[in-house]
């Protein structure tokens, strides 16, 4: 339908725009997450990954990250329920 996808586009639209405020450059400093990640963001290629795993980065990942092609973002939320299970995953995945 034409109305949802003009509404989808402005909506887009204004996400790139706040992210373009939440990530420009300051004088501060330290810089945010956001800007961090727009650096990185700005520097990877279309086929480069980005891994994290705890903290507040995985969020500000997934807040603004911006693809850079149809298909090529995927966020895996993976919960740790035990201190056992890194181990576990590990030893599975290395022999």
């Amino acid at each position: 339908d034409a109305a949802w996808t003009a509404k989808a586009r402005d909506l887009f639209a204004t996400w790139n725009a706040a992210l373009d405020g939440y990530q420009k450059s300051t004088n501060a400093p330290v810089p945010t997450y956001a800007q961090v990640v727009g650096v990185v963001n700005a520097k990877a290629g279309v086929r480069d990954y980005v891994i994290t795993a705890a903290g507040g980065l995985p969020g500000e990942l997934m807040k603004n990250w911006r693809v850079k092609s149809p298909n090529t973002g995927s966020i895996v939320w993976v919960p740790l329920l035990s201190f056992g299970t890194p181990s576990r995953i590990f030893s599975s995945i290395s022999g």
